[in-house]
């Protein structure tokens, strides 16, 4: 009498199958929530360097200024670099060319020294005044 049903090999055979998409799914689920931090901590580095040139633009520089801001893990602030996770550097020159021209870059770097973000920028100083492009 013939019996319905899988094999012994059937079964073992499907099971390795499955574990193997299974591995290959779960692998990119890893991935992406990595993706997903990376992209996380450069998009909040990118902003703390717009709101480091929006919260500078009004400062009279005359000559090559380089500020550094130091922030925690949380990108909450700190005064301390030794406290610190991620930096910000603000690096603002006169054109000599044009004496009411400024160069503005900001860069984000995080605690081994990896550039995540850098935003530039020019801003025009007019007798006090200053319009940004």
């Amino acid at each position: 009498m013939k019996q319905k049903g899988f094999t012994l090999i059937e079964v073992i055979i499907s099971i390795v199958i499955l574990s193997a998409v299974s591995a290959v799914i779960l692998n990119l689920f890893v991935k992406s929530a990595n993706i997903n931090l990376k992209v996380e901590t450069e998009s909040l580095a990118s902003l703390y360097c717009i709101n480091a040139i929006e919260s500078h633009k009004n400062d009279s520089v005359t000559a090559p200024t380089t500020l550094q801001f130091f922030y925690r893990e949380n990108w909450q602030e700190v005064a301390d670099e030794a406290q610190a996770e991620y930096r910000i550097e603000l690096q603002m020159k006169p054109q000599p060319q044009n004496k009411y021209l400024i160069a503005v870059t900001a860069s984000a770097f995080n605690a081994s020294d990896k550039c995540l973000a850098t935003c530039q920028t020019d801003i025009i100083k007019r007798d006090k005044a200053v319009l940004s492009w």
